[in-house]
């Protein structure tokens, strides 16, 4: 008390038991006096003592200004309080530790901890002995302070006749854990309750194979077979045998010993904020490769080519050219921009050149493997670590990248070009294989056209574009144009192309089924909020795009909760009520503390927006919210670099609504009255739909046309005749079936990830980048793509509301009015623009003279008449009315046209 007023701010150390009564106290004295607390948690017993406390809990740890823990293991005690609590880990410098990588081993055993019940040290002495039954020469070391049991555990040596075999050194300093580290084989871990124990962190720098207790934040420091092996706790037998396990298999011990140390890298004291001084980049990328001698482009029209893509990458650019290659890059700075970061890069022998666009989250553990090896890494850029992994590992190294990306990497010796795409295709990757052999690549569609690549529209893809607004798999709208479809490589050498799928989502998921978690709830909320954690390494401003909904919020609320500050959260305003959802994006920025951003985009804008992001999407636009995210991009970025968006959550966990009747097909069979009366007026639009559906080609048609509002039934209703043969999809639709026989809900969530989702992160990719801001999808992470597809359906489909698991995991933290909202997504009125604003109501009433529906396979009086019968008021034309128009205003921007870029549309700020 004296004290007091020389008090700023008071550092509470908060322990469970007898000292929670003292930090009770001392919390409350503090904030009578108005001194700022922090509260440090700590102890892997308080998990257990809030839970049986919760309310004594969370008023004293209310009391806190901030709450710190070293561990998400301790923050999610106070998240469970709906509190926040920032994440600052256990620290150790790895090169203060001799690392030295084991292989073949010997059960040279080496335990460190004090010598208290609770960590359990009797466990080391019982496993001993039992490996002394097969390895007679088996011996234990027994490091720590002095404690309340260390003579026992001497005694009990003895008595087992260990005392030879059992060496008692006391505490350790840093020499001496790299003496004693250094001379053992295998660090156990016994403890009965914990954290995230520094004595593991540093066996793992010092190359260690851990065997260790599943207890506490175990789990959260280490993954069993890949950085650990993890056994119940107080199963000396089970220890044991995991021991022996490591005696037999030099493979896996040499896999945990070089991941061990891996895992170590994050912890360096300055990547405590996991920081890169010379950063991630998001760029555009461009090329050709062509057999023969000399460049294949000039340096002129090699820029030319790149910097059409200028929008991707403002702030450097960069080109290569030598035999058979060229090149081109364009970067946006994520985090500082570097000379020694400047793409295209080559490795030190100049062998491998590598062209990249996208962030990988786990490089730094990646330029570890690739120092083991003897090569240097001269910059902070996860750019050069992929380029010499390639170097090492050729395109297995793919399997090692946790992120997104699209790579190019041209072999100089081989005179061969590898393209490369992440698993679920967030990063885009174009190619055109011409009949002499050139390769054409680009970031975008619009790239190749300024390469010389004809910008012709594939007709056959009418039928496609107008049910589905998307062509899917390699195809695009463009004659001889494809995309390289997502978790697939291609490799070019002597003009001939091969590739192969290095990530397949079926395969995965049967192999992820093998490994189910016995806590779906809390794996996910723990995947998930490391997922969104790891989205926020970035030294330029970050901000979340925020709907209104379930998905969008949950990040904003992780983020929060992680004690992230000073993110911005961007929404976009409707006057049309039923439509506008920002009253609850407010709430939900208003409860974690968001920097709240709103606008509105007025009517008279919409006809240059519709241009303007037809020309950046590159294809027709398919979504009605692609104008609109453009508009809140550039009105973002200003303020941010990066946003944070929720794509992948409806497909992933079953989120749309149009899944719920797949559940049921049996009974909606026997509700012939549908069939008769679906199209009345007077029945709900999702009923008719769900009737029209129904009708639309038996089982498969329903699963195939799940995602569409124009059905290949409409389209005669235009003078087409549909044929309802789209390749990609059928094949997609076999694997669903093999994969989730019998449950048509899960065949369609499959079918989505492989087409729907693809066209939302195309769009999602354009119109951020076209406005210069990188996007990131904490709901893609890939251990959460793996497991959520892994899970039993009734983990995901349970109930009436959609995402049943993201709303009892983590739906919570969000206000009751979002959680209880009807879902809606990102809506749009355009039957209301299409018949009130002059410019695109004139554009729709001409649609039947208007390229390339003109030059198309309609019947022109049948096409006004649709348009008319929508202008009269028939909603039931309005979306394919509107997927008309998308065409239409696509085919004049990127087929007709030459103009290559738009300046910003201003954008009303609403009040």
């Amino acid at each position: 008390m004296s004290h007091r007023r020389s008090t700023d701010v008071l550092v509470l150390q908060v322990y469970s038991g007898l000292s929670f009564v003292v930090e009770d106290i001392v919390s409350l004295i503090a904030s009578t006096l108005g001194i700022p607390v922090v509260m440090h948690l700590h102890g892997g017993g308080f998990p257990e003592f809030a839970a049986r406390h919760r309310a004594w809990s969370s008023r004293v740890l209310g009391r806190g200004s901030v709450r710190v823990a070293p561990s998400r293991f301790l923050a999610r005690v106070a998240n469970g309080l709906d509190l926040t609590c920032r994440v600052i880990p256990n620290i150790i410098d790895p090169g203060e530790y001799a690392f030295r990588e084991r292989r073949h081993v010997r059960p040279r055993l080496f335990w460190m901890r004090t010598f208290h019940p609770i960590y359990e040290p009797e466990m080391a002495v019982r496993v001993l002995a039992r490996v002394r039954e097969w390895a007679p020469d088996s011996t234990l070391v027994m490091a720590g302070a002095k404690g309340p049991v260390e003579a026992s555990i001497r005694r009990m040596a003895r008595k087992l006749g260990l005392d030879e075999a059992v060496r008692f050194p006391g505490y350790l300093d840093l020499p001496g854990k790299n003496r004693e580290g250094g001379n053992a084989d295998i660090f156990l871990n016994t403890n009965q309750v914990d954290n995230t124990p520094v004595s593991v962190i540093e066996a793992c720098a010092m190359g260690l194979p851990v065997v260790t207790t599943d207890v506490g934040g175990i789990r959260d420091l280490l993954s069993h077979g890949e950085t650990g092996l993890l056994v119940e706790r107080g199963n000396d037998a089970e220890m044991a045998d995991a021991v022996g396990r490591l005696c037999r298999d030099p493979e896996l011990v040499s896999g945990l010993s070089r991941r061990g140390r891996a895992l170590c890298a994050p912890s360096r004291v300055e990547h405590c904020r996991q920081r890169n001084p010379e950063g991630r980049l998001m760029c555009g990328i461009v090329g050709v490769a062509r057999c023969g001698s000399g460049s294949p482009l000039s340096e002129p029209a090699l820029v030319r080519m790149r910097d059409v893509l200028r929008h991707r990458g403002p702030d450097d650019a960069g080109t290569f050219r030598a035999d058979g290659i060229a090149l081109g890059s364009r970067r946006l700075a994520i985090l500082d921009t570097s000379p020694a970061g400047r793409m295209p890069m080559a490795t030190s022998d100049g062998r491998y050149w590598i062209a990249y666009n996208g962030e990988v989250y786990n490089f730094r553990e990646l330029r570890e493997v690739v120092e083991q090896h003897g090569q240097a890494i001269h910059s902070g850029t996860d750019t050069e670590v992929l380029l010499n992994l390639y170097a090492l590992e050729g395109p297995a190294f793919l399997d090692r990248l946790d992120g997104m990306f699209a790579l190019a990497i041209w072999d100089v010796a081989e005179r061969a070009l590898f393209l490369a795409r992440d698993r679920l295709g967030i990063k885009p990757l174009y190619y055109r294989h011409s009949g002499d052999g050139t390769l054409t690549f680009a970031s975008e569609e619009k790239a190749l056209f300024s390469a010389g690549v004809h910008s012709a529209f594939d007709g056959d893809c009418w039928e496609e574009l107008l049910c589905f607004r998307h062509v899917a798999g390699e195809r695009t709208p463009f004659v001889d144009v494809k995309r390289l479809l997502p978790g697939h490589f291609l490799i070019w050498r002597n003009g001939v192309i091969s590739g192969r799928c290095w990530w397949d989502l079926a395969e995965r998921t049967a192999a992820a089924r093998e490994r189910a978690h016995a806590d779906p709830y809390r794996w996910f909320a723990d995947t998930f909020d490391q997922s969104s954690d790891e989205r926020m390494i970035s030294d330029v401003p970050v901000g979340v795009l925020l709907s209104g909904g379930i998905d969008s919020g949950s990040i904003a609320a992780s983020l929060a909760v992680q004690g992230h500050r000073e993110i911005a959260s961007f929404s976009v305003r409707f006057d049309d009520p039923r439509y506008d959802e920002g009253s609850l994006a407010r709430e939900v920025a208003d409860r974690w503390g968001l920097e709240h951003h709103e606008i509105k985009v007025p009517t008279n804008q919409l006809m240059a927006r519709l241009e303007k992001a037809s020309w950046v999407n590159d294809e027709p636009l398919a979504h009605a919210s692609d104008v609109h995210l453009l508009a809140i991009s550039e009105y973002a970025k200003p303020r941010v670099s990066v946003l944070l968006s929720g794509e992948g959550a409806d497909e992933t966990l079953g989120g749309y609504v149009r899944y719920q009747p797949l559940r049921y097909t049996g009974m909606i069979d026997a509700a012939r009255y549908l069939w008769t009366f679906g199209d009345g007026p007077f029945l709900p639009a999702r009923v008719r739909k769900l009737a029209r559906l129904w009708r639309e080609g038996g089982p498969d048609g329903r699963l195939m046309f799940n995602q569409c509002n124009v059905l290949p039934s409409d389209l005669q209703t235009i003078g087409m005749r549909p044929r309802s043969q789209f390749a990609y999809r059928e094949e997609t639709l076999g694997r669903a079936r093999r994969l989730y026989p019998g449950e048509p809900a899960r065949q369609a969530m499959f079918i989505d990830q492989h087409t729907f989702l693809s066209s939302l992160l195309d769009r999602n990719d354009r119109m951020t980048m076209g406005a210069s801001i990188e996007c990131r999808v904490p709901f893609l992470d890939t251990q959460l793509v793996e497991g959520l597809a892994a899970l039993p359906s009734s983990a995901l489909l349970s109930g009436f509301q959609g995402k049943p698991l993201l709303r009892r995991a983590i739906g919570r933290r969000l206000p009751r009015s979002v959680r209880r909202h009807r879902k809606w997504g990102f809506g749009v009125p355009w039957n209301r623009y299409l018949r009130t604003v002059p410019e695109l109501c004139d554009l729709a009433r001409s649609l039947h003279d208007v390229p390339p529906i003109a030059d198309g396979p309609f019947d022109k009086r049948a096409v006004r008449g649709v348009v008319d019968a929508f202008m009269r008021g028939d909603d039931g034309y309005g979306e394919l009315t509107m997927a008309l128009v998308a065409v239409a205003i696509w085919h004049q921007q990127c087929c007709r046209s030459q103009s290559g870029s738009f300046a910003p549309v201003a954008c009303d700020i609403a009040v």
